[in-house]
């Protein structure tokens, strides 16, 4: 009993600090550890999650979008910010220029949408995702600046629950898939190749990056 008590001490340890190596699980296989990893990810958010990205570039603008003053332009221009592999996508109505201000920002604002959150866990072969209720956030969001003049968005989004597929098993469902089912509530059990928690809060994103706009042109 007291070395299981030891080793259930040390995984919370280990996902305290977001990161935990295979051996810093004294129980289980690779499925019992990713399942301990999942299980306490949902009880150290039990109302809700924050996530702090932090863009060192300028937000850009996809290829696909033309600026506002394109005569190509459908009335609404999108830009992107990126951190790692995460991505968020900011879409606004038509005109918007460049030196656009706070208030601009958020009167001409249509929607975000954010893509491959972080969840900061980690277990051996084991991969995780967080999957949100909406692809798109058209409300709750606040545009403002630091101390340091780079431009603060917060978004405001649900979250629907995390899973995690295996690295090295086949599996039936495609990642895409299994989120339509964890948003849809259908009823879904673990597998050798999946892990499903659903877990329905509020996900609090704060995103910071250089206010420089020249994109919009």
């Amino acid at each position: 009993m007291q070395s299981r008590l030891r080793s259930l001490a040390s995984t919370v340890l280990c996902l305290t600090m977001f990161g935990c190596g295979g051996d810093a699980f004294g129980f289980g296989n690779d499925r019992d550890r990713a399942v301990a990893v999942a299980e306490s990810w949902v009880r150290e958010h039990p109302a809700g999650w924050t996530v702090a990205l932090r863009a060192t570039d300028a937000v850009y603008r996809p290829f696909w979008t033309p600026s506002c003053t394109d005569a190509a332009s459908n009335g609404y221009v999108s830009l992107r910010m990126a951190d790692g592999p995460t991505e968020v996508e900011l879409a606004f109505r038509c005109p918007l220029s460049p030196n656009a201000t706070l208030e601009e920002l958020s009167q001409q604002f249509r929607f975000a949408i954010p893509a491959s959150l972080p969840t900061g866990l980690r277990s051996p072969r084991w991969s995780f995702r967080a999957a949100l209720v909406d692809g798109a956030v058209y409300e709750d969001v606040q545009f403002s600046k630091d101390a340091t003049g780079a431009l603060r968005i917060t978004v405001v989004a649900r979250l629907a629950g995390i899973y995690a597929r295996h690295a090295e098993q086949a599996c039936d469902d495609e990642a895409a898939d299994l989120e339509r089912e964890i948003i849809n509530a259908r009823p879904l059990g673990d597998t050798e190749c999946r892990i499903v928690r659903r877990h329905r809060v509020p996900v609090r994103l704060e995103l910071s990056m250089p206010s420089n706009l020249a994109a919009l042109r």
